[in-house]
């Protein structure tokens, strides 16, 4: 059968580089399901692979839109099977990476039977977050969905948004559409590696990576998208800190130890999420070149 070889972890765990090197090794293509990377204009902020890791193996979902085009994952799981369905009419393997778990939750597992809303809606609701609060949100969701409103993780403006979108689209409470659609059913094997790197360690790669963005131009390529901050795919780590400085609530040397911060945040939600995946195969750190084929072997004989 197929195999889907699907890496996730933290951000700055080297989930890129594992990705190519097992690319190469079964020769095949890399498709990304980091909801951060699939926008042209955001290269820097979101640690896309550089030109030279992408000359190494084939990838998708690289830089593909354009923020004005935001990408749900009902979108991106059509696009992944078309793609995943042609990297199999010529190899056994596909590597999937990213560090986007629901987007691969909702492409492996299937969809919840959630309608289409107009970027309108979500767009006044993400106003309402920056100009009111969290708070606003959550009083919201809390007298359209209540069943909801006890299960959400009510620290994530983004969870709480996609909600009373819905709500507020369909008039009925977004709780109701949450049944898995599996109608089309998987023709392939999935499994899944994830890197769950030492801490301090993690800590020392994310502050390295956020100093390079700074010197490859995080800010140039930031501040001039400041006119369209309310999109979705700019409500990111390192977007939202500099649109804070730019709006004078820091300066620029806290806006800098706040993107450190929120990415060492984003990276502890991101092992929480992948530690709930079963049957995981955990490395603590991205393998040496040299372990790779035996590393390839054990997951594809992996039940």
């Amino acid at each position: 059968m197929k195999t889907l070889i699907v890496i996730g972890g933290p951000t700055a765990s080297g989930k890129t580089d594992l990705a190519i090197w097992l690319a190469r090794y079964f020769d095949t293509h890399i498709i990304s399901y980091d909801s951060r990377q699939f926008y042209r204009e955001i290269p820097v902020v979101t640690a896309q692979p550089t030109a030279e890791q992408l000359s190494l193996a084939v990838h998708h979902c690289i830089g593909f839109r354009s923020i004005s085009e935001p990408l749900n994952a009902a979108d991106f799981v059509h696009i992944a099977d078309r793609i995943l369905s042609e990297v199999f009419e010529t190899s056994d393997v596909c590597i999937a990476v990213g560090g986007s778990g629901m987007y691969a939750k909702a492409w492996i597992e299937g969809l919840d039977n959630i309608p289409s809303v107009p970027q309108e809606v979500r767009n006044s609701l993400e106003v309402i977050w920056q100009s009111q609060g969290i708070i606003s949100l959550q009083k919201m969701l809390k007298r359209l969905d209540p069943d909801y409103y006890q299960r959400v993780d009510l620290s994530n403006h983004r969870r709480l948004i996609r909600a009373l979108e819905v709500c507020i689209h369909t008039g009925r409470p977004y709780s109701g559409y949450l049944k898995k659609d599996y109608t089309s059913a998987k023709t392939f094997r999935t499994v899944y590696l994830g890197i769950n790197p030492d801490r301090q360690w993690l800590h020392r790669q994310i502050n390295q990576r956020v100093e390079g963005m700074i010197t490859r131009g995080l800010f140039e390529e930031v501040m001039p998208l400041y006119s369209q901050r309310v999109l979705t795919p700019l409500q990111t780590v390192g977007c939202r800190e500099i649109f804070d400085m730019m709006d004078g609530k820091l300066s620029r040397d806290e806006c800098i130890e706040h993107i450190k911060a929120h990415t060492r945040q984003y990276a502890r939600r991101q092992i929480t999420w992948y530690k709930k995946v079963p049957g995981i195969i955990w490395l603590k750190q991205t393998p040496d070149r040299e372990t790779i084929p035996s590393l390839a072997e054990k997951l594809i004989s992996a039940s």
